[in-house]
């Protein structure tokens, strides 16, 4: 790979394993950064899973952060003939709202029996590595998010276009966090060991709900610059819960988005389109009002019930005083970016109450 990082390697035992349930690592720094990792054994489809988790420790909540990092596990064997078990945690943006992320390791059966050599004397070991990307790296990937239909943060669709430059040392990029059906998504492009090239969609917990369910497609193309060569368009289809993925696990080969006769990259640049549909979301164990309906500011993000509140003439409405202050500063509507001044607001009330 040809982007910038800095790594760390060490090895991390687990002991009494017959009476595990999770462990983490200590903290390493790596590019300034403090990280460890989790490990869990978790019940995964009616199996139990050894599942390995990257975790970031930045605990700065004065400000947006993002840090983009990847690691790669191996379960040591104690028998001399027995190969490794390799785990790859793929390139990921953490930050403020998603700092950990993983993958579901080995087997527990295959790792707690004794004849696979993993084993002696209930203890296992693990040999770590995480790689993290410079984020001064003056030729890192960059994307530019541009908005090509939506409705509103509680409608059931966007598309929008996702331009990714420098492509060639792409480790990972995402798009802004964005609205849908009431909930928070991002999506994210990254480079997996040079082998592909994937997509991930992911939706953001709530700390004020327990579970969310969405049903949700994502039209996904990768457009080519020669008019003889067809774009590339998976479709992805999963009923997602908060802090789940949808994932294209091979959207385009390496080797073949680079092949000059597919015309997908020009300039060191690739276009990507993407479309996402939602159905309404089913909030577990939350009462009717909040099933059949979720409003919120998308400037403070806050619940929308008996505050204050405005529209603009392009119909979308905010918490009063959130909007008064954006105007004030940028005299645009933040999810259209339609023109507008303090003299267009009209308040509204919608007809139910906190």
């Amino acid at each position: 790979m040809s982007y910038a990082s800095n790594t760390k390697k060490f090895i991390h035992t687990i002991s009494k394993v017959g009476e595990f349930d999770e462990q983490s690592t200590p903290e390493v720094l790596v590019q300034g950064i403090p990280w460890h990792v989790t490990f869990k054994k978790e019940l995964h489809e009616g199996e139990e899973w050894f599942a390995v988790y990257l975790c970031c420790g930045n605990e700065d909540a004065s400000h947006d952060w993002s840090h983009t990092a990847l690691a790669t596990v191996k379960l040591l064997p104690f028998e001399k003939n027995v190969e490794p078990n390799k785990g790859y945690i793929s390139p990921y943006i953490f930050g403020n709202s998603h700092c950990i992320f993983g993958v579901n390791f080995i087997e527990w059966e295959r790792l707690t029996n004794v004849e696979n050599g993993f084993v002696r004397n209930d203890t296992i070991q693990m040999k770590i590595k995480i790689e993290v990307a410079d984020p001064n790296d003056k030729d890192k990937s960059i994307l530019k998010f541009d908005v090509l239909d939506k409705c509103c943060g509680v409608g059931n669709y966007t598309s929008f276009r996702l331009t990714v430059s420098n492509i060639d040392a792409l480790m990972a990029v995402g798009t802004p966090e964005f609205m849908l059906r009431g909930l928070c998504w991002k999506m994210s492009i990254y480079n997996d060991a040079s082998k592909w090239l994937r997509v991930l969609l992911e939706i953001f917990r709530y700390e004020d709900i327990d579970k969310v369910t969405c049903n949700v497609i994502a039209f996904v193309k990768l457009i080519s610059t020669k008019n003889n060569v067809k774009s590339i368009e998976h479709v992805l289809k999963k009923k997602m819960t908060a802090d789940d993925v949808l994932e294209e696990c091979k959207f385009v080969s390496w080797d073949n988005l680079f092949d000059d006769e597919t015309g997908f990259v020009r300039n060191n640049v690739i276009v990507l389109e993407v479309k996402i549909v939602a159905e309404q979301p089913d909030y577990a164990g939350q009462n009717e009002d909040v099933n059949l309906l979720k409003l919120e500011c998308s400037i403070c993000m806050e619940a929308i019930r008996d505050q204050e509140l405005s529209s603009l003439q392009c119909s979308h409405m905010f918490c009063t005083k959130c909007i008064e202050d954006v105007i004030k500063a940028r005299k645009k509507c933040p999810v259209c970016n339609a023109a507008a001044k303090l003299t267009d607001l009209r308040r509204c009330r919608l007809p139910f109450a906190s």
